[in-house]
């Protein structure tokens, strides 16, 4: 591995740097994000259910193939949904999940 820099830690390797710097970022914006997303999932996620589909199964259907006629118009959730990033969709998934 070369060196990429050194501080008062000693030397740092680079992708010992990336990953400290992707993890920071991560973790500074997580929270905002987290609350962003999880509020887009459960209001979509509700107003699928209030219009007779099965939310779940839309909203697999649409995170698979990212094609918006998985959600519905009712309420602008098609809007929101389509505005939500969709690896933060699916890293909040995961999160819950495994926590």
């Amino acid at each position: 591995m070369k060196e990429y820099a050194k501080g008062p830690q000693g030397t740092v390797e680079r992708e010992d740097l990336l990953t400290e710097l992707l993890t920071s970022y991560f973790e500074k914006t997580a929270d905002r994000e987290t609350s962003e997303v999880s509020e887009a999932l459960t209001l979509v996620y509700n107003v699928m259910g209030r219009a007779g589909y099965r939310p779940v199964d839309q909203l697999v259907g649409y995170l698979l193939s990212g094609d918006p006629p998985y959600i519905t118009n009712k309420e602008n959730a098609k809007r929101i949904i389509s505005k939500t990033d969709k690896y933060g969709i699916i890293t909040e998934l995961m999160t819950s999940y495994f926590s």
